[in-house]
């Protein structure tokens, strides 16, 4: 099966089809953007299809194109992949995320950055990627 629910290359995902597919869900993901609206200002979303093994998922970049994260919907729930630098990684597995995302983070492949992807399904999942961002936002500042 493919990360996001929707796998068919020929059909790009609609509105209506975001809120079957999520169902009760659907409040987080718009929590989740009313939090990136709020840091971010203009946001630009983009569905791609990058595999089958992937399925269609949500690109989300900042007003200068700058990558913020990566939505894959599900049946009532979302993957959201975001991507930091090794340096990020490290910072953020000594924050305060919940255990499962820090065992996510040791674990994922990392080519370039390290992608955290965890599910989302209620509003107290979303706590970690508000973390996330904030420490990797941090550190791209300070650099």
């Amino acid at each position: 099966m493919a990360t996001s629910i929707f796998d068919e290359k020929e059909y790009q995902p609609t509105d209506n089809d975001l809120e079957q597919a999520l169902k009760s869900s659907i409040a987080v993901w718009d929590l989740l953007f009313d939090y990136l609206r709020y840091h971010y200002g203009n946001l630009e979303t983009e569905w791609k299809f990058y595999s089958k093994k992937a399925g269609w998922t949500l690109r989300i970049t900042d007003s200068t194109g700058k990558n913020i994260l990566f939505l894959s919907p599900n049946d009532n729930h979302f993957l959201v992949t975001v991507n930091m630098s090794e340096a990020v990684k490290e910072k953020v597995l000594q924050a305060d995320i919940s255990e499962e995302n820090k065992a996510i983070l040791k674990n994922a492949k990392v080519c370039i950055t390290a992608p955290l992807l965890t599910t989302i399904k209620d509003k107290k999942d979303l706590e970690d990627i508000k973390t996330v961002l904030s420490i990797r936002d941090n550190y791209i500042k300070e650099k």
